[in-house]
């Protein structure tokens, strides 16, 4: 039901993820033992290279992929689901969890990048997490808000 709000917060959550994978997450400025500065660029899939130097760090997992993955597919899921608001709910409700892990995971490859070096910088695509964490909270009131004008229209009949 596209004229429902709450499926308007839901395809910008969608649009959102899908974007997340052609925007880069964080940058990384890293200092190699033989004292060359390199700045890599951490997305949901690899980190690269400013210099295209092969000693880039192996360590970037795909579990920021599948969450990202497993966050779109519910977001799809939820939005044809409008006849059942109660399973809409609990779904909004996890992947919302998912998305804090999404961040959580981020931050801590970012961190293990950088090592002791200076701190990573966050670009775009961690704020548009924050932004699509916002609208699943949104689309979640705005469901429940739906559940409640239901029953309480039964109670009236």
């Amino acid at each position: 039901m596209i004229q429902r709000i709450q499926t308007l917060f839901l395809i910008g959550a969608a649009i959102i993820s899908v974007s997340l994978f052609f925007l880069p997450l964080s940058e990384v400025k890293v200092t190699h033992p033989d004292g060359t500065n390199d700045l890599l660029t951490i997305t949901l899939m690899e980190i690269k290279s400013e210099s295209g130097s092969k000693e880039v760090p192996a360590n970037i997992s795909y579990s920021m992929l599948i969450i990202n993955l497993l966050v779109l597919a519910g977001t799809m899921v939820t939005i044809f689901m409008y006849k059942n608001r109660q399973a809409q709910i609990r779904l909004t409700s996890i992947t919302t969890l998912l998305l804090i892990v999404l961040i959580i995971l981020i931050f801590r490859s970012s961190d293990s990048v950088a090592g002791v070096g200076e701190p990573p910088l966050y670009l775009t695509g961690v704020y548009l997490i924050a932004v699509q964490a916002f609208l699943y909270i949104l689309a979640r009131r705005a469901i429940r808000k739906d559940e409640l004008l239901v029953r309480s229209a039964d109670r009236i009949r």
